[in-house]
């Protein structure tokens, strides 16, 4: 995008345009003087209203005489300070918010004033200029995503006010703003939008037919497709030359030879870019160091890629100049991928790497994703605004239509009590729903108790089983056995208490079979050694 000359004609001179304006709407001639408005001022019997109207006057005056801006700031805020009118308040403010268009804080300040007195008076021209402006503001800062916002607030007005050159400066504008944003494709969208309606201005505002054939070719440019950048700029240079003042004809010039020098010839690309020179060092332009910014850029990158360090330097000293005393964003930024582009050819590494860092850090200040979706939330905003008013218009011509109306009303209450009717039916159908599930619910739980109770049962009956097994088939065996050793010591010779010991133990033994053969019956019956867990209870 370096080098691009994007600054459109209709946005140039603001301070002449917005005085005309004024007077305009005030019904105050030019040929007042700000000292018979000063004399008036000193009558002791005026009222407060009066004097802020005064002072607001007085600082209209001061306005174009760019020197005096000090004198109309101090009348401007007397204004603010002692008016209690919406209309003085936000003209006031508006201006005040002009002022400081290089002081982004400030300009904010006095948008926010003036935006929310036009609004108590509707003032729609005003309103459109104000957001303009601050878009203005934000796009040469770099702040693009507010930018959008405040273009498609004033594309909004705009179409209110069925002003076709508003509308064709609007859409060059944010045309200029996507450009900047690098998103060429909204970029040539919008730009189109302009050339349809600035084709039917030619005659009474040419100016707007070639910003709209400008900033198209500009978009095709930085697209990188030069033929059709070629053919657009090539339309702007023929229209220029039929017309008695050669409207930015210097940008037009120094476009094409951008596009050339893009394609790789240089040296016709220098022609251009030379003759561009010339237009300008003769130009009254109030913006013209933003002219000479891209100009001299160009140069410089021309004069470095032709291997002449010394006039390449020199052209870059003026660029760092005109780009600084421009304060735009674009130029700064371009200017130091410039220098960077530069002292690499030169092999001043040092200050190449220094210049490439300054300009990464402004590119990735602003572009970024999250902007991205910002600026096209704000698209989609804008359109969705549009299409509600258009459906809003839609229904307000129905609405005139009484008998429509009527009939429509009648239907409506139809289907209201028949949905009123449904509604009710399937109250009742979702109530019967509910009780129904919870009825269900609560057989499942009843179920579930049951299973869980049938199996505490079993694992009781299965560990009874093993027990009982255990005593039957373990320490049976061993009474048994031991009943054997014992049985085998009778018949032998032996003294009396031997005997008897030996018949107690038969005995005792005897005893603990018995015992232990009905604990073990009594822990596993019959019946469940026969059917098992499951048949036994039934």
């Amino acid at each position: 995008m370096a080098g691009q000359n994007i600054n459109i004609i209709s946005g140039v001179n603001w301070r002449a345009g917005f005085l005309l304006l004024c007077f305009w709407g005030c019904g105050l001639a030019y040929s007042q003087s700000i000292d018979s408005l000063k004399s008036v001022l000193q009558n002791p019997a005026n009222s407060d209203s009066l004097n802020g109207y005064l002072h607001m006057k007085i600082g209209w005056l001061y306005y174009p005489l760019q020197e005096n801006d000090s004198a109309g700031e101090f009348h401007f805020r007397k204004s603010l300070k002692i008016s209690n009118n919406p209309r003085h308040l936000g003209r006031s403010a508006f201006f005040m918010h002009m002022l400081y268009e290089h002081k982004i804080d400030s300009a904010e300040h006095f948008f926010e004033m003036a935006e929310k007195q036009q609004w108590k008076t509707s003032d729609s021209t005003y309103l459109y200029h104000l957001y303009s402006n601050m878009s203005m503001y934000y796009q040469d800062a770099g702040y693009f995503q507010s930018a959008a916002e405040n273009m498609f607030k004033a594309l909004v007005l705009a179409e209110g006010m069925s002003d076709s050159a508003l509308l064709a400066g609007t859409y060059v504008s944010l045309a200029n703003i996507f450009h900047d944003f690098e998103d060429f494709e909204e970029g040539k969208k919008y730009g189109h939008y302009a050339l349809r309606v600035a084709r039917n201005l030619q005659e009474t505002k040419p100016w707007l037919y070639i910003d709209a054939l400008n900033i198209i070719a500009i978009n095709f440019d930085d697209n990188r497709q030069y033929d059709s950048a070629l053919y657009y700029h090539g339309l702007v240079e023929k229209f220029t030359l039929t017309l008695d003042e050669k409207i930015s004809l210097d940008r037009t010039l120094n476009n094409m030879g951008n596009t050339l020098k893009k394609m790789g010839l240089v040296d016709s690309s220098k022609s251009y870019f030379l003759r561009a020179h010339n237009i300008i060092k003769e130009s009254n332009s109030p913006i013209i160091s933003y002219h000479e910014a891209t100009v001299f850029t160009n140069l410089a990158d021309v004069s470095s890629q032709q291997g002449n360090k010394k006039e390449a330097f020199e052209y870059l000293a003026k660029a760092s100049r005109a780009a600084l005393s421009s304060g735009n964003y674009e130029k700064i930024r371009d200017l130091y991928n410039m220098k960077y582009l530069v002292n690499k050819r030169a092999g001043r590494m040092d200050s190449a790497l220094v210049n490439l860092e300054k300009h990464l850090y402004l590119r990735d200040s602003v572009l970024n994703d999250r902007n991205a979706r910002l600026v096209k939330d704000l698209e989609v905003a804008y359109r969705t605004e549009k299409k509600e008013k258009e459906n809003a218009e839609l229904q307000a011509v129905t609405a005139q239509q009484s008998l429509e109306l009527s009939a429509a009303r009648n239907r409506n209450i139809l289907l209201g009590a028949v949905a009123g009717i449904f509604l009710i039916i399937g109250g009742f159908g979702y109530r019967n729903l509910k009780l129904k599930q919870m009825a269900e619910k609560a057989a499942a739980e009843e179920e579930l108790q049951k299973i869980r109770f049938q199996s505490v049962i079993e694992t009781e009956e299965r560990e009874r089983i093993r027990i009982a097994k255990d005593l039957h088939d373990g320490l049976g065996q061993i009474l048994a056995t031991t009943k054997l050793n014992v049985a085998s010591l009778e018949g032998d010779q032996k003294s009396g208490e031997e005997e008897e010991l030996v018949s107690r133990s038969m005995n005792l033994l005897d005893q603990s079979i018995t015992e232990l053969r009905a604990i073990s019956h009594a822990m596993m019956p019959q019946v469940l050694r026969n059917k098992g867990l499951q048949p036994a209870p039934s």
